[in-house]
């Protein structure tokens, strides 16, 4: 496992798991998610596919003015990146956020949306060309790497990983 380390004053060297990818998912406040969980391993992408879950569920309201539908659209709006160079700050310090491995949960009514950080090698499988370093869900059904055709192994197999 690759960990990094953080010193602080009160504590020496605290190792810190390093992570591999997140988990998004969405359900009912106390439930387990309905579906698999989304899997990316990047970031940028955790966070839009976490605020596309927001704007998808805020649109599937009856009511136009519910303050719900309207929180869930305006945090979807602060978190997604797809508006290249009009990021609020909002947007930054999520980033930073996910980028530190933490994770994120934005419970908003009924429903809560989770952003979680995951450092198991398991819950993905890898392109064995480094050049290539293809990264894909464990659940995909492709046996093949989508870039360059090669079969993916899992993470003990692959040999460019750290």
């Amino acid at each position: 496992m690759i960990s990094t380390s953080l010193t602080t004053p009160a504590q020496p060297d605290i190792p810190i798991p390093a992570v591999r990818h997140w988990h998004i998912t969405e359900s009912d406040a106390g439930y387990l998610p309905e579906a698999e969980p989304v899997t990316v391993d990047d970031g940028e992408m955790a966070l839009d596919v976490l605020a596309h879950l927001l704007a998808d569920w805020a649109q599937t309201c009856d009511d136009p003015e519910d303050c719900d539908a309207t929180y869930a659209e305006g945090r979807s709006e602060q978190l997604c990146t797809c508006k290249k160079g009009e990021r609020s700050a909002e947007h930054h310090d999520a980033l930073i956020k996910v980028a530190d491995g933490r994770g994120m949960c934005e419970q908003i009514g009924d429903r809560v949306f989770e952003l979680i950080p995951c450092q198991d090698m398991e819950c993905l499988k890898y392109c064995p060309d480094a050049d290539c370093g293809t990264v894909t869900p464990v659940g995909d059904t492709d046996i093949r790497c989508w870039c360059c055709g090669a079969r993916y192994v899992d993470g003990e197999t692959c040999g460019w990983l750290a």
